[in-house]
């Protein structure tokens, strides 16, 4: 295959992987918004019993909302490793591209846009500032929080109840 093709067949290859990239970053966004507009419900819905009925039935939104939770540690989780499987992909066709234009000095393979992003979400790996905080990282640590503080409200909740 002539290199005016390869480097065609890689340009449109990376493209497609920024495309599957960015489907996710998108997907990562709906799930903090679905997130953020379930615990707002769950929250009214179990302070709406609360005020309205005193039974065990305020604990219903308070276990969902744990569970739902749960779900999307996992979803996201799995996003986190369709994207880091992006970045390391996009990071060997940037390696190709730059190599392909003659541009494969390390510091600018070190400096690729798929390297950068995909040496800060290395896990186990602190990024090059020193810095471990991601995304990943916080919502992993946000949803699992309301997970066992829900769960907790929900116990709470029906302890109360046996106490009485």
């Amino acid at each position: 295959m002539p290199e005016g093709i390869a480097f065609e067949h890689l340009k449109l290859l990376y493209q497609e992987n920024a495309k599957i990239a960015a489907i996710f970053w998108e997907w990562r966004n709906k799930i903090i918004t679905d997130f953020s507009a379930a615990i707002v419900a769950l929250f009214t819905l179990a302070g709406w019993l609360h005020q309205h009925s005193s039974g065990w039935l305020v604990s219903v939104p308070l276990f969902t909302g744990s569970i739902l939770c749960v779900i999307l540690t996992y979803l996201d989780a799995r996003n986190a490793d369709i994207l880091q499987a992006c970045y390391v992909c996009g990071a060997e066709i940037e390696t190709q591209l730059l190599r392909a234009d003659g541009l494969d000095r390390p510091s600018n393979i070190e400096h690729s846009i798929f390297e950068l992003i995909g040496q800060s979400h290395s896990k186990g790996q602190p990024p090059p500032h020193g810095k471990g905080v991601t995304y990943t990282r916080i919502l992993r640590f946000t949803f699992i929080s309301f997970a066992i503080l829900l769960a907790l409200l929900g116990i709470a909740n029906l302890s109360k109840l046996f106490t009485l």
